[in-house]
């Protein structure tokens, strides 16, 4: 038959790319990393992968004032940190908050090696890492030991 075509694609409307979805949608990207963030410590030496979320702008937007390209989100170890963060817990990072300025914030922090969260009170050059668990004793460092990922700005878990 003359004029007939086998393009099975011919006349169909594209399929909008991902990028143009999540425009569409109002979705913004967040990173989530792998690296179980231990309530008491987990070694920071070891592979970490990244991957890219698309959450809703809205949603992220309620969690933290800062763009979602400076929140990245991973997962509590432990039972340091119980009951404030559980085992388990999506814990959303702020990488831009990086100077620790009133007490009894909780922080993602690098202490020789070892990746943590923990609430901190600093003294001069003494940074005091608090746990709400009874079991678990508080540690201390000083200032030149400690790196400051980032803060913690939220807590999710299923109920």
């Amino acid at each position: 038959m003359s004029g007939e075509t086998d393009d099975p694609t011919e006349g169909a409307v594209p399929f909008p790319s991902a990028e143009a979805l999540a425009e569409q949608l109002d979705l913004v990207p967040l990173e989530e990393v792998d690296l179980d963030y231990g309530l008491g410590a987990a070694y920071g030496d070891t592979p970490v992968s990244v991957q890219v979320h698309k959450m809703p702008r809205l949603l992220m937007e309620a969690m933290s004032e800062s763009p979602s390209t400076n929140l990245f989100v991973t997962r509590g170890v432990g039972d340091s940190m119980q009951p404030v963060i559980n085992h388990g817990d999506l814990v959303i990072i702020d990488r831009s908050q990086r100077t620790i300025g009133r007490d009894d914030q909780i922080w993602a922090l690098a202490i020789s090696g070892m990746h943590t969260i923990k609430r901190v009170r600093v003294r001069g050059n003494e940074v005091r890492l608090l746990s709400p668990n009874p079991d678990v004793g508080n540690d201390v460092a000083t200032a030149d030991e400690v790196h400051v990922i980032g803060k913690v700005v939220f807590v999710g878990r299923r109920m």
